[in-house]
Parts: structure tokens; sequence; C-alpha cells
């Protein structure tokens, strides 16, 4: 269900592995792959902003449809409902995200005045 989700929303694995790396040291939990999160390049920050921006706001839609596939579909399996827990988890690492990317603004505009 949560492939399926990703999938419409069209994040890589490589975007989900750093979410999901945000997301743990945000709650200070652990995970599998830890990745240097201030080594992530500026581009792929600002990248991953825009497409957690677009999947917060497409997300209603997203999951009435695939509430509805899972309806008309003949699978008797179990139907994962999306909360507002995992909601606000993917609008809290946006904010910890954004001010990452302040964060290096702020050091590039150090350097410059400073040269």
């Amino acid at each position: 269900m949560l492939n399926k989700l990703y999938e419409k929303a069209n994040f890589s694995s490589e975007e989900l592995n750093i979410i999901h790396n945000y997301m743990a040291a945000s709650i200070h939990s652990t995970i599998q792959n830890p990745i240097a999160l201030n080594s992530i390049p500026i581009d792929r920050l600002l990248s991953l902003k825009f497409k957690i921006i677009r999947f917060l706001e497409i997300i209603p839609s997203i999951l009435e449809d695939l509430y509805h596939s899972y309806q008309n579909s003949s699978i008797n399996g179990p139907y994962v409902v999306i909360d507002e827990c995992f909601i606000e988890a993917f609008r809290k690492t946006l904010k910890i995200i954004s001010l990452d990317i302040e964060k290096h603004n702020n050091l590039t505009n150090n350097l410059v005045a400073v040269l």
C-alpha cells in the first residue's frame, strides 16, 4: 500500500531513504541505512522539498483513489489506513528540510559576504 502511495508521488528509492533518515533523526530513532543528512546537496534538498509539498497537496486524492481501487478489487486483503500521524510526519520532515535549506543559504550568504 505504501509503495503504491509513494509511486503516485514519484518518490525514488533514494529520496525515500533521505525522507526516512530525516524522519528517524527528528524522533531520535535509528534507521537501517543511515546517511549524513548534512552531506546532501542543496539541489537534492530543494527537489525533495518541492516533491514533499506536492505529495502533501495530492495525498487526499491519492488516498481516495487507492481506497476506491481497494473496494473494487476482488483481492481479500487488508486495507492500510493512512492516518494524520503519517501526514504529520511528512509535514515535520518538510519543516526540517526547509530549515536545512535555510541554514545552507545563510552559510553561503555569509561566505559571499566575507569574500
